[in-house]
């Protein structure tokens, strides 16, 4: 019979994770809320725990390690490419199933060569605070059986334990979930990627996450990095002989932001006025700040001020080689803020010059 441990309810969530951390050592099975829908999980490092989650398996499931931080599962990860690193970033915490297709998956087709993605284990970090906890205080990763068919029943906590059988002796009952969505699954190999499944995150929005992402940084994001962003998107498509909006689907993505940027400012009437001489637009701009999320996200950050690059590696040194000046010297982009149409246009002037090298490193692959 399964135990239930009401995480909700609790007068101790404490207990309930220790408790399923027990468990989950002993070699139980469990079944706990993961993004889209409840799981069945066990050790996997606990071979009778793994032998009776397999037996769990059906062509609705795909086998996953779920792992309780992005750190966690890099570690694991068969193969490290830039294209896997952008998704590990920009994915995890979340609803997305990373793949990994041997080499000899890639030589095959038809049923040899989904046999063969089979045989490669998939990675999940979950969204649920709870599970990835749970996670972080066992010796190694969770295997779980992931759903990939959308069911009520996979995100009410009883009628999922019911329906998993005598197998999962506990269930973490964390709450009604909703369970009309199902992960995505993403196949990464060498030099490629591809939507195995469609899920909770769309399309268009891997197609973002695979992107190299170039950020455009100033003080309040209205002047100097949306004129940036403006010239550059006009460089990089003359450069790739497309239309600036088809550079998404050539694999780049450009942005911008500011360290003291008001959310949802327009750009300086200034700004706007120069981009239309220059047959750029600025109309639909708006400013956002520089969050944690959105350096994750980038590839490249430019910017305007060696002053705004110190003050990003103050917060995260980390991001030491992903943070640039504009200018390749290191020289200031002046601040044409509250100056003059020249100062504007001595600026943008500026900006291009740089920017013209960058577009030269990006398309000769040097980035």
């Amino acid at each position: 019979m399964t135990q239930t441990l009401d995480l909700l309810g609790s007068p101790d969530p404490r207990h309930v994770i220790d408790r399923a951390v027990e468990a989950l050592t002993a070699g139980s099975l469990i079944a706990l809320p993961a993004d889209t829908s409840y799981v069945i999980a066990g050790l996997q490092s606990h071979r009778s725990a793994a032998e009776r989650l397999r037996r769990t398996a059906s062509p609705r499931t795909i086998t996953c390690l779920l792992f309780g931080s992005q750190e966690a599962a890099a570690e694991h990860l068969p193969r490290t490419t830039t294209q896997s690193e952008r998704f590990v970033r920009r994915c995890w915490p979340g609803p997305v199933v990373l793949r990994f297709v041997s080499a000899d998956a890639d030589a095959t087709s038809g049923e040899d060569r989904d046999a063969a993605v089979e045989t490669v284990s998939s990675f999940l970090v979950p969204e649920s605070p709870v599970t990835r906890e749970v996670i972080g205080l066992l010796p190694g990763p969770l295997a779980a059986q992931i759903p990939l068919e959308r069911q009520a029943a996979l995100g009410d906590p009883r009628a999922f334990a019911e329906s998993a059988g005598a197998e999962v002796e506990v269930l973490i009952d964390g709450g009604p979930l909703t369970a009309n969505q199902t992960p995505s699954v993403v196949d990464l190999s060498e030099t490629s990627w591809q939507i195995a499944h469609e899920g909770a995150v769309d399309a268009a929005t891997l197609e973002n996450y695979a992107c190299q992402t170039l950020l455009f940084v100033c003080t309040g994001n209205t002047c100097r990095s949306p004129m940036a962003e403006a010239i550059f998107r006009k460089l990089l498509s003359e450069r790739l002989e497309c239309r600036p909006e088809e550079l998404v689907s050539r694999g780049y993505r450009v942005m911008s932001a500011g360290l003291s940027a008001a959310p949802q400012w327009p750009a300086s009437p200034e700004a706007n006025e120069l981009m239309q001489k220059w047959s750029l637009s600025l109309k639909e701009h708006r400013s956002q700040p520089v969050t944690p999320a959105l350096l994750a996200q980038a590839d490249a950050v430019f910017t305007m001020t060696e002053q705004h690059r110190a003050l990003i590696l103050d917060y995260d040194a980390n991001l030491q080689d992903r943070v640039r000046t504009l200018s390749p010297d290191g020289s200031d982009v002046s601040d044409p803020f509250g100056g003059s149409m020249q100062d504007y246009e001595e600026c943008a002037v500026q900006i291009k010059r740089c920017l013209e090298e960058i577009v030269e490193e990006i398309a000769s692959g040097d980035r």
